[in-house]
């Protein structure tokens, strides 16, 4: 059979094949965009040209530009940007990406499978409805809970208990995606259950689970020197006697996360250090933190972040306890279970059944700030157990999160489902 073509579609993920984004480290779209082209097919990656992780633009133009890496087509839409995560502007941003993008799909060639991220629900509905046009499949992968996670959010800044729905137009194409959708993709079945719940649709033969997973951060090639000496620079201590914690990730407002660093300002300066990587609407606030166990490290490529988890202790996942996080395991476990860090998480739900009374994981109960100082006590007590154990956390990587078994099963079920389609098409 001829190699097939597919189009993967997925914005606020770095573009890791430009050169200028080389070593950052990728995610789910694009690595499952390398599989299917590791296969012998074609993939475009239609993404935005502004870079959510740095708020940055690739190219300095308002036209579409496009790349090329051997069977990958890279094709940027103009975007006009945002500052902050939760703004007017990104809704504004959302709707211009889709405006674009509708009049330019039509130049180029059908694909033989849509693969869609679900957010953004905007540029969803367009390729929903070119897909349907085309009688090409399209899978929906559902990664977030909107828009349920903006209403969630409105109601608790006025702070009113309401499951009022009040948006009908994403109501309308969430209902109209979800049901209409060839597959429904999820990643966890608490996710893919609320879709079913939030459209009305039945479970479908074609509908699957495919958790977030971590390329093997313990296992990529770094220059030691270099590394070693940016965070020797950022005064980062790796001594047996300090238990380092690390938090990875885009830094949004979390009580869980605020009553964390205030336990950890008030502990034993001499027993941990506390290191902070990423960028978000807490950056500022955290930078202005005055206190030498607290390292703000901002926004660090994978060979930087590879070197300080392997050399770390315990990695953090500091969540609320709303929807969005319990149905869900994050990204970041899988980078801190590659490089055989131990979880401490507020997180219960979906992450306490993934790991099933494993010794690799502690919660903390951010509603008890007493407690996160007994947690912390605790760790520092058994610092030498838990290094010990590492390959506990490291087997549930390679066994459960390991982007190179998981993306390529996934990179295979999208060409199972094309095919199928194309099949029943002629029959």
């Amino acid at each position: 059979m001829k190699k097939l073509n597919f189009w993967v579609i997925k914005v606020g993920e770095p573009a890791v094949f430009n050169k200028k984004l080389k070593k950052i480290k990728p995610l789910r779209a694009a690595m499952v965009a390398q599989h299917l082209c590791n296969q012998g097919n074609d993939v475009t990656w239609w993404t935005s040209n502004f870079q959510h992780h740095d708020k940055s633009k690739i190219f300095q133009n308002n036209t579409f530009n496009r790349e090329t890496k051997n069977n990958l087509v890279i094709e940027y839409i103009p975007s006009i940007g945002y500052k902050n995560n939760v703004s007017i502007r990104r809704f504004i941003d959302q709707i211009v990406l889709a405006k674009n993008v509708s009049n330019e799909i039509n130049k180029r060639q059908v694909p033989d499978l849509i693969f869609c991220a679900w957010p953004l629900i905007e540029l969803t509905d367009v390729f929903y409805k070119y897909a349907k046009k085309n009688n090409i499949p399209i899978v929906i992968d559902i990664r977030d809970q909107w828009p349920d996670f903006l209403y969630r959010r409105f109601f608790e800044k006025i702070k009113i208990s309401c499951n009022w729905k009040f948006l009908p137009y994403y109501e309308g194409i969430l209902k109209k995606c979800f049901f209409g959708a060839d597959s429904l993709i999820s990643i966890s079945p608490s996710f893919l259950n609320w879709a079913y719940e939030r459209s009305g649709r039945k479970k479908h033969y074609n509908d699957a689970v495919f958790r977030l997973s971590s390329i093997d951060l313990l296992n990529i090639s770094r220059n030691e020197e270099s590394v070693k000496k940016f965070w020797d620079g950022k005064s980062v201590n790796f001594s047996d006697k300090i238990l380092t914690i690390v938090l990875v990730g885009t830094l949004l407002p979390q009580n869980s996360l605020y009553k964390f660093i205030d336990a950890i300002k008030d502990s034993n300066k001499n027993n941990f250090q506390f290191v902070i990587c990423g960028s978000g609407q807490l950056a500022n606030k955290i930078k202005s933190i005055k206190t030498k166990n607290i390292i703000y490290a901002g926004y660090v490529d994978q060979e930087k972040l590879s070197y300080l988890l392997e050399m770390s202790d315990v990695g953090l996942l500091p969540y609320d306890k709303v929807e969005d996080f319990t149905l869900s395991i994050p990204n970041k476990v899988g980078e801190y279970l590659s490089c055989g860090l131990h979880i401490l998480t507020s997180l219960k739900g979906e992450i306490s059944k993934f790991f099933d009374n494993s010794s690799a994981v502690t919660f903390y109960d951010y509603d008890n700030p007493s407690t996160i100082k007994l947690t912390l006590k605790k760790l520092h007590g058994e610092r030498e157990k838990i290094r010990e154990n590492k390959h506990v956390s490291r087997k549930f990587y390679t066994s459960y999160l390991n982007e190179k078994v998981n993306y390529k099963k996934l990179a295979l079920y999208l060409i199972k489902i094309t095919k199928n389609y194309k099949k029943n098409a002629k029959a």
